[in-house]
């Protein structure tokens, strides 16, 4: 009861260090960006199901009271989401001192990471949670061009690099260029003071790299990786050339 009312008065007593959401897709660095500044009110994918139903539910009807709502009940200094990409214009109109960090890596390795994070962790494809959040991005699962990916519950090729592309251009053509900062996955580290000054964080980063493991099988793509990379080019190429254009 007591945490309750806490976070309930916490706008209206708490002043914010600053308000920054990171948007940018699964495996590019969403959980660094959340331990760059741990003196802050940080949080990488809170109440996850709350903002899972904000975003199906966004094209039938207005969603911006259920983001205020939500932004008075955790009142974060900076947010961490794949999913906040999809909410992304609605956020930046209804808190316009609010800025965005979108963290990108290239296809081929942000396909190869995740394959590889999603044979690790089967139960996520199946999870009550993740499934339709999962099929929400990289579905339906047909049209398959390597049988091992659909014997392992995966997704096909296609449907991961269309992701990927619709994802980062959802957040290039959703956030004002000012208050959008565009950063290398590989680079959070060596440019943590960047992301400080673009987010006005008065407070040196702490930039331990955090590593995930990963799932001990071949690179994906030597089933076929003339196919991957073409597909790569062909599907997302536009859209890297801006985020190459953009990226600090």
């Amino acid at each position: 009861m007591i945490s309750v009312l806490k976070r309930k008065l916490r706008p209206y007593v708490v002043d914010r260090k600053c308000h920054l959401y990171g948007v940018g897709i699964e495996r590019t660095g969403t959980t660094s960006i959340s331990r760059l500044f741990p003196s802050l009110r940080v949080w990488h994918e809170p109440d996850l199901k709350s903002l899972w139903e904000i975003v199906y539910k966004k094209n039938q009807i207005n969603i911006r009271n259920d983001l205020k709502k939500r932004d008075k009940e955790w009142y974060l200094d900076i947010e961490s989401s794949h999913l906040l990409a999809h909410v992304s214009k609605e956020l930046s109109k209804v808190f316009p001192r609010s800025k965005f960090i979108l963290t990108v890596r290239n296809p081929k390795s942000w396909l190869e990471s995740v394959l590889r994070w999603e044979l690790t962790n089967p139960h996520f494809l199946v999870s009550p949670l993740w499934k339709p959040i999962l099929d929400f991005y990289y579905g339906p699962k047909e049209g398959y061009q390597f049988p091992w990916m659909a014997e392992n519950n995966l997704y096909p090729i296609d449907n991961y690099l269309r992701a990927w592309r619709d994802h980062n251009r959802c957040v290039l053509d959703s956030v004002p260029p000012d208050r959008l900062l565009v950063i290398w996955t590989k680079d959070l580290s060596s440019k943590a003071g960047r992301i400080a000054n673009f987010a006005g964080i008065d407070q040196e980063p702490h930039t331990d790299r955090h590593n995930s493991s990963d799932h001990s099988v071949q690179p994906f793509w030597l089933s076929d990786e003339a196919y991957v990379e073409e597909r790569s080019k062909e599907i997302c190429g536009e859209v890297m050339e801006e985020l190459e254009k953009r990226a600090v």
